[in-house]
């Protein structure tokens, strides 16, 4: 029990999460609200970066600078005279609402709004006060003022909380740019407005909010996308008056990959008709029966797959040992083992419903983004090299010492046979194998049934070699003897799970500090030395410098091999704005979605996107190449993978003249895939 207080402290003292500046926060009816900061310190330069957080109850809505027929946008008003009344405000993309029949364009549920203040006088105070109004509507409507403080901190700490700085710069990316790669033409009569955006690459949940036109008590526009090409129709009520024409349209156009604002004239000519009916280009005609046929052999893939393959040798020893027993305690381990993978496949199942049902994006892999996460798995893949060893110096209260005992030494282990299949499926979940990402991509867009009967059958797929040993017990007894050969091959086996428990401790270290991974990592050197049984202590610390030179000198070589710019295909950080400016000069993009733990992903780039011979044929091609790193949570990556309908890496995309929506690629890519995309894509040109 000590060693594991001792490995949980050392994890808390390493997490790389500095006091954020949050001010406290403040409730009022159906608000509550705070003021955040990406700096720990106040910056000498007057402009004073700050955002108002603003957490709203479920059927209230608050509103965007462009409110719409009711409502106000936020306020907020400094509280000292060092600083300026002028608020620079930088406003997400809002959503559109319909409310008793009215338009309105806000925000929902949660949402950080970006401002900054400026100072005009200097100050030896550490705190900012404000007073904030907030306009919030359900079926009435309420104005609300909070009173909202918060104070930096003195010098010496360190200058950026990074946390908070990302949660405030991913909302502040959400405001729409001032400009885009594109064409837009608007028509208006005393009857409608009509809006025609054609795009290099358009996403989903395609929406227009004009600024200009009170066209707010209107329905709300429909909208039409064929290719590229995005059309809007607002037609007005005839009990309503007729609209007031003016020269331009000031409108902010946003889909699921981008947002800009503009103001473009109206142009002569007749407004199109509004068709009679509305073609799906995106409806999902694939069988339910498919998909699950498509998810019984992903899950099988997934046994050969490399997370999965350190687990299926500690179960392939133990069968080994099994041989003696009867028949019917081989399929009790058999149905142990199974039941352990689907039951983990329904937890995970459960968990990634809970964040549906929140609104949170789901994906297949996204809890390796998660540091706690990874230090449960760095302790299991511990505790089975500790069994593989012959080994268990875990200590807890002596019933379950008792029983984890028996769990690492009895042949009754069926506890051992259960956590070594729920273990499987978690080595599995950064792996995306053939069918895999099909099935895990439609059932993350279904219901919450269809959800847990497409990840049962994922588990029975993964589970299918436990399964034959249940229904054919003999075919056990096909596996050789045991002898000392076992010995060797335990030493082997032992090797493959440290080097997975390398592998962890090296995603693991991307959220720690420098001092916090020293201590993991000494601590965990130190835990597997005592395993073995030394005569001499001079032995003893031999092996710990040696271990400990060999884990950090294999973190050291990944983070090599990770750093950008070190690999000798040159690519380009993932960004839409750069995507979009390609392919409006009609260039052929190749986005390639990884993350330091998809082993898929980086089994491609081994084989595939970074051999010489693919090498030259970019260049030959002249193919621009963007690389996106989903190692930790990123909503840019999240709504491109969304986009396309995808929640699972790797993600592979190709576009082009030929083909702007883009070509999707298979997840275990081969050299001929590549090209044969690159070619269709570029037959435009």
């Amino acid at each position: 029990m000590r060693s594991t207080i001792i490995g949980v402290i050392l994890f808390l003292l390493s997490v790389n999460t500095a006091l954020a500046v949050e001010g406290d926060w403040v409730e009022n009816g159906p608000v509550q609200a705070r003021l955040i900061s990406p700096l720990l310190q106040l910056p000498i330069e007057p402009e004073i970066p700050l955002a108002l957080e603003l957490k709203i109850e479920k059927g209230w809505k608050t509103y965007w600078k462009v409110p719409g027929a009711a409502g106000a946008a936020p306020k907020v008003v400094p509280i000292s005279e060092e600083l300026s009344p002028e608020v620079k405000w930088y406003w997400p993309a809002p959503e559109s609402f319909t409310l008793l029949g009215l338009q309105s364009y806000g925000y929902e549920n949660h949402v950080i709004i970006p401002f900054d203040l400026t100072r005009v006088a200097s100050t030896r105070s550490n705190s900012i006060d404000v007073k904030t109004t907030v306009y919030v509507c359900n079926e009435i409507c309420l104005p609300l003022t909070l009173p909202l403080t918060v104070t930096f901190n003195s010098i010496g700490s360190d200058l950026i909380d990074w946390e908070t700085s990302r949660l405030y710069n991913e909302f502040k990316s959400l405001e729409p740019k001032e400009s885009f790669s594109g064409t837009v033409s608007a028509l208006s009569d005393a009857n409608t407005v009509y809006l025609d955006i054609s795009l290099p690459q358009p996403g989903k949940e395609n929406d227009a909010f004009i600024e200009n036109l009170y066209v707010y008590e209107w329905p709300a526009p429909t909208i039409v996308v064929s290719g590229s090409r995005v059309q809007f129709w607002w037609s007005r009520p005839s009990e309503l008056p007729e609209l007031e024409i003016k020269t331009s349209l000031k409108f902010t156009y946003k889909d699921s990959l981008q947002a800009f604002s503009i103001e473009t004239p109206f142009i002569e000519g007749l407004v199109p008709e509004l068709p009679d009916y509305l073609v799906e280009s995106n409806v999902n005609v694939t069988s339910l029966w498919v998909i699950l046929a498509f998810a019984l052999v992903g899950g099988f893939i997934l046994n050969a797959m490399p997370c999965v393959l350190p687990v299926l040798s500690i179960k392939f020893m133990s069968w080994i040992e099994l041989r003696q027993t009867r028949p019917a305690e081989i399929r009790k381990h058999g149905i142990a083992t199974s039941m352990g993978i689907i039951s983990f496949f329904w937890i995970i199942a459960g968990g990634l419903t809970l964040l549906k049902l929140s609104g949170a994006y789901v994906g297949w892999g996204i809890q390796f983004q998660n540091p706690w996460f990874l230090l449960f798995l760095v302790v299991l893949m511990a505790v089975f090299l500790a069994n593989l060893l012959g080994r268990f110096e875990i200590q807890l209260p002596d019933i379950i010492q008792g029983r984890l005992t028996s769990v690492g030494t009895q042949r009754k282990g069926l506890l051992k046979s259960y956590l070594q299949g729920g273990t499987a499926t978690l080595m599995a979940t950064p792996c995306s194998a053939p069918f895999l990402g099909t099935a895990v991509s439609f059932a993350l867009t279904q219901s919450v049934t269809d959800l847990w009967l497409i990840f049962t059958v994922l588990g029975v797929g993964l589970s299918l070699p436990y399964w034959t040993v249940v229904f054919w017990p003999s075919a056990i007894y096909m596996l050789p003897k045991p002898g000392k050969w076992m010995l060797v091959v335990k030493k082997f086996m032992a090797a493959g799970l440290g080097l997975t428990l390398v592998w962890l401790v090296y995603l693991l270290s991307d959220h720690l500090n420098s001092g916090g991974l020293s201590l993991i990592i000494l601590s965990i050197t130190i835990w597997i030395a005592s395993l073995f049984k030394f005569k001499k202590t001079r032995t003893v610390w031999l092996s710990l410098l040696v271990f400990l030179t060999s884990l950090m000198g294999s973190l050291f070589a990944f983070q090599q091999i990770s750093t950008p710019g070190t690999s000798s295909v040159r690519w380009e950080a993932y960004s839409q704005d750069q995507l979009t400016q390609h392919l409006s000069k009609q260039h052929t993009v190749l986005v390639d979605v990884t993350a330091e733990w998809c082993i898929t992903c980086k089994f491609n780039e081994a084989t595939v996107l970074g051999t010489k011979k693919i090498q030259r044929y970019f260049k030959e091609k002249d193919v621009v190449r963007m690389r996106a790193d989903w190692t930790h949570p990123d909503t840019r990556i999240e709504a491109l993978l969304s986009t396309y309908d995808r929640s699972a890496i790797p993600f592979n995309l190709v576009l082009g003249p030929g083909e702007p929506n883009g070509i999707l690629l298979p997840e275990l890519l081969t050299v001929r895939d590549v090209k044969e995309a690159i070619e269709h894509v570029q037959q435009g040109n």
